[in-house]
């Protein structure tokens, strides 16, 4: 279901958002995961990023991820206005090599990551950066 691919391939996506090989290490060991799970899963139609990183990257992968399994709605939620915008520098960024062309985010900003007041609809599947640590024990 999900390619397998070499942190190689990975790399230009790293680049893409100004990290380096380490990144790229990191999204070639989340697929290896992803991969076990999402062979059991149904394909999701439409993918919900909760949140983006605190400090390195802006999870390309999972833009990646969502070409790869065809998903058809890929929506971004994250609190942070900078971080939005640095997610959407790093996808024109990526696309201008010619990586994940086909991929057309929403962006829906939120006040704060436990308030998804701004989402519509239902999603097949969430996933999310670093999230966790920023909701307070309520929120969690």
């Amino acid at each position: 279901m999900l390619p397998l691919r070499s942190i190689n391939s990975l790399y230009p996506l790293a680049l893409a958002e100004g990290e380096g090989l380490g990144t790229a290490y990191e999204y070639y060991a989340k697929r290896l995961v992803l991969a076990r799970w999402l062979a059991s899963q149904r394909p999701p139609r439409r993918l919900l990023i909760a949140g983006l990183p605190e400090k390195y990257g802006s999870s390309l992968d999972f833009f990646l991820l969502a070409q790869d399994l065809a998903v058809t709605e890929v929506v971004v939620i994250e609190d942070r206005p900078w971080a939005l915008e640095k997610c959407r520098q790093s996808l024109a960024a990526a696309q201008a090599i010619g990586e994940l062309t086909g991929i057309r985010p929403q962006y829906v900003p939120v006040t704060e990551m436990g308030l998804t007041d701004g989402l519509t609809g239902e999603f097949d599947m969430c996933l999310g950066s670093e999230v966790l640590q920023r909701l307070d024990a309520t929120g969690r």
